[in-house]
């Protein structure tokens, strides 16, 4: 208002200053008239101050997540990308990956999949680099799946065999007329063992500290050169030494061997085998019923068998105590084979039954084994490696799970639905499977 003002005084100045001066009389001594037109200044007027521009906004990066597809059965294919917003432009050129080959790429708008081949089991890593999508590492993990194909037939004399052991980069299997086969190349080729120690029924096998130890028929063996060669240990008196009283069971815990058996015996070792003490059963709930499987975790021993029963021992297997409860075992059910991974044991047993227990073997819950495949067959060992447990069993019958909890079923081309699997092992990245006909099956590598 003030800059109207102004110009219009000035204006109106200029205005009245011409009136005045073509009101004027002529100039003496001029004799022509002033015809000139008079010059009138015109004020130069400021204008607006330029403005600063202000910055474009658009907006944080894209936000998203990634996960491979795959479990403890499936293989992993593809990456699957969810991002907050509608990306466009995106290629498969955009995306880094540490542990597989890339695919191709689709998708549109907020849902993306990238195809993988070759992965690389395990731990993997992912990331975008494209204007818009915000930066940095995604961790993902890559599946193998889980399948077991058929090898090279142990050298057993066409025994059947009803356990194996992994140690020492050696896999030992035992079996049927004191048989013992040993693989130095993950089961893939095997060579038979003589030895005239275990003569009669070979029924478990372990590995722990330096050595291999196996269990029979009133006898246990021990070797010390990854299973070429065999020593008798001292039996009693922690058990019989006739061919009626059987030993089902071994493993290896902090330092001690402890062995199950027939009539409710337990037996432990603290120098490689060689000998072996009676263990306190009173409070183990098993009496005189025979005691089919044990594995060591965390700081406990847990013993299964006969007629659904459970017990366990937090002092190295000197003590045991009857669990609380047995994850929906009966009374008329054995339970064969236990198992220790990712803080949980695992029991399996007859007509199909899974039990899980997460607080050292006190109480067990029953698994889902809905999608196991094993329905009511019967479930003879279980192991835990790669991340997983792998349970194998009556009619060529595989499952595995990733917690213990839930379990799906196996393909194998190992064993066909006339054969039982009676064991299974793992150690340097492989399971490897043993049942009827001396027939061994070994997995693909394991994450």
């Amino acid at each position: 208002m003030k800059r109207y003002n102004l110009m219009t005084a000035v204006l109106a100045l200029m205005l009245a200053g011409a009136l005045a001066f073509t009101g004027c009389p002529k100039t003496t001594g001029d004799d022509d008239p002033d015809t000139s037109t008079p010059t009138i200044p015109v004020p130069t007027v400021p204008g607006p101050e330029p403005l600063d521009p202000e910055p474009l906004d658009i907006g944080p990066d894209i936000t998203y997540t990634a996960a491979a597809d795959g479990d403890v059965v499936t293989a992993s294919t593809k990456i699957d990308f969810v991002f907050a917003a509608a990306v466009t432009g995106l290629t498969a050129d955009d995306i880094t990956i540490a542990g597989a080959t890339k695919g191709a790429l689709t998708g549109s708008g907020t849902n993306w999949s990238l195809a993988l081949t070759n992965p690389t089991l395990g731990a993997a890593t992912v990331s975008i680099t494209k204007d818009g999508i915000a930066s940095g590492t995604k961790p993902i993990t890559l599946h193998g799946g889980l399948t077991f194909t058929a090898i090279t037939p142990m050298l057993l004399s066409g025994n059947t065999p009803f356990g194996v052991a992994y140690g020492n980069e050696t896999v030992v299997v035992v079996g049927q007329s004191g048989n013992i086969g040993r693989s130095t190349d993950n089961g893939a080729n095997w060579t038979a063992v003589s030895q005239t120690v275990l003569t009669s029924a070979i029924r478990g096998v372990t590995y722990g500290g330096t050595t291999f130890v196996a269990v029979g028929d009133g006898k246990i063996g021990t070797s010390s050169n990854n299973g070429a060669n065999w020593a008798a240990a001292t039996v009693s008196p922690a058990f019989g030494t006739t061919s009626n009283d059987s030993i089902y069971g071994v493993t290896y815990g902090n330092g001690k061997f402890v062995a199950v058996g027939k009539s409710g015996k337990i037996g432990i070792s603290s120098d490689n085998g060689a000998n072996w003490a009676e263990a306190t059963t009173t409070l183990s709930g098993f009496s005189t019923s025979s005691i089919m499987g044990v594995a060591y975790g965390g700081t406990t021993f847990v013993a299964v068998g006969q007629s659904g029963k459970i017990a366990y021992s937090v002092d190295n297997g000197a003590n045991w105590t009857a669990a609380t409860t047995n994850g929906g075992f009966g009374d008329s059910d054995y339970i064969y084979g236990v198992t220790y991974g990712n803080g949980k044991f695992v029991a399996v047993g007859q007509n199909g039954k899974i039990a899980y227990s997460g607080d050292n073997g006190a109480n067990w819950t029953a698994a889902t084994t809905t999608s196991s495949g094993f329905g009511t067959n019967y479930i003879n060992g279980v192991t835990y490696g790669g991340g997983k447990f792998v349970a194998v069993g009556q009619n060529g019958k595989m499952a595995a799970s990733a917690d213990g909890a839930t379990w799906s079923a196996v393909t194998t081309t190992g064993f066909t639905s006339s054969y039982q699997i009676n064991g299974v092992t793992y150690g340097n990245g492989k399971f490897v499977a043993v049942g009827d006909g001396a027939r061994p099956a070994f997995s693909n590598p394991q994450e």
